[in-house]
């Protein structure tokens, strides 16, 4: 399941048009002309208000070179007349200004700016300046990270109506991070949060039902505050929604609900979205079964680092499902499930290692590999262990070792090893 938590990045541009008067019948042309996308008559009432002193006008230029409307996109140009504009006490202005420098977008990148700016903004009493702050001082971007300057900025814009400050704050009071931990504190937020209509403090909220840590759990109240989610917005409430739908959880099974919430994650870039709807392809539930199409959404969730899709694909190339046929892409795709910890991609691994299949056959590398599976509690890789010490293959012959193998893979739920462990023991070996 998807977790929640703050957002890392910040919030977008402002992008409304002031209308802060130098002269009124001009400003006001310069808007009717914007609104109704004649761009270069804009730019042209803009920049001459702005050059007569207009700070207002110079913020509107500046979102016109932001956006390429009238002018060819240029961040620089942007960034000189938000800096006027700031100086004009144009805090809009002052507030884009500090975004450039964040992303360093017709400027430098440089947090410490960004910090600077986005003071000016809270200062003025703008909460979305207070909360991009907290990031800061939650991140340690620009200035030393200070969890309890992240958690006093949160909360004066919490309590200025910003909501997403609110699960923000909750998420702090969950980690003990600059407040002293309280569930009820938290949970309290995330209620704010969401009646505010921000999307992750549903989902955070939702994530507590869910888990029945410090609410009582509850699959219906959670895939509700999910569905909430999802409907602003916030892809990872799409995808948690998808999984309920999927397993029948506080909703009634439905796998072609779960289908078209999963491809909604997955226009968010949701990895484990892609792969979950990979799953359901490969297995024809709610979808008629395409296991290529099953391999291009492990391929894209791969791609995003989503170790259990590099594994499926694995098997994919392994196999010639929905791909060609191609032993030494599956070996290159298993090592990198293995290396993130995908224990049973490690045990394909070995085995194609035994076999010589895409990669030079070596026994030691598959004894290797099958021992990093077993020890990390795979079954296979200890069923795989105990055929090798039993033909003295990759290791000395030895009988005693294969049942203790063939035995832990039994203990760990593979029949074939209680089956082999029997046979050896009425065998008296």
């Amino acid at each position: 399941m998807q977790n929640g938590g703050k957002m890392k990045k910040a919030v977008l541009l402002y992008t409304i048009l002031l209308t802060i008067g130098f002269s009124k019948d001009l400003v006001e042309l310069g808007l009717e002309a914007y609104s109704k996308g004649d761009y270069n008559k804009a730019v042209e009432i803009f920049t001459k208000t702005c050059n007569d002193g207009n700070n207002g006008n110079c913020y509107n230029l500046g979102l016109l070179y932001i956006n390429g409307q009238g002018v060819k996109q240029d961040y620089n140009k942007a960034a000189k007349l938000y800096e006027k504009a700031c100086n004009g006490e144009i805090i809009q202005a002052c507030y884009n200004l500090g975004f450039l420098y964040y992303n360093g977008q017709g400027t430098t990148q440089d947090y410490y700016k960004t910090a600077q700016l986005w003071q000016k903004v809270c200062d003025a009493k703008y909460s979305i300046g207070c909360y991009n702050l907290g990031l800061l001082y939650e991140d340690g971007q620009g200035v030393e990270q200070d969890y309890n300057k992240a958690a006093r900025l949160y909360e004066e814009a919490c309590n200025n109506g910003h909501a997403l400050s609110c699960s923000n704050l909750g998420v702090l009071y969950i980690k003990n991070q600059g407040v002293e931990q309280n569930y009820n504190k938290a949970i309290e937020l995330y209620n704010k949060s969401c009646d505010g209509k921000n999307a992750i403090g549903c989902f955070n909220l939702g994530n507590l039902y869910e888990e029945g840590k410090y609410l009582k759990q509850d699959y219906y109240k959670a895939a509700n505050l999910y569905k909430q989610a999802c409907d602003g917005g916030y892809a990872n409430g799409c995808y948690n929604l998808g999984n309920f739908y999927e397993r029948g959880q506080g909703v009634e099974q439905d796998y072609t609900k779960a289908i078209k919430l999963y491809e909604k994650a997955c226009d968010g870039n949701i990895a484990q979205a892609y792969h979950n709807l990979g799953v359901l392809y490969v297995n024809g539930l709610g979808v008629e079964q395409d296991y290529y199409k099953a391999a291009q959404l492990w391929q894209k969730a791969c791609n995003d680092r989503y170790s259990m899709s590099c594994y499926n694909l694995g098997i994919s190339y392994n196999n010639g499902q929905g791909v060609k046929q191609d032993y030494y892409r599956a070996a290159d795709l298993y090592k990198q499930a293995c290396d993130d910890g995908v224990n049973d991609s490690c045990s394909n691994l070995g085995i194609l290692y035994e076999n010589g299949q895409g990669v030079e056959q070596d026994y030691s590398k598959s004894l290797e590999l099958y021992e990093k599976a077993c020890d990390n509690g795979y079954n296979r890789g200890c069923f795989n262990l105990g055929a090798f010490y039993l033909k003295g293959k990759g290791a000395k012959q030895d009988y005693h070792i294969a049942k203790e193998y063939f035995y832990k893979a039994c203990e760990l739920g593979l029949q074939p090893g209680c089956d082999v462990y029997k046979k050896l023991n009425e065998k008296g070996l």
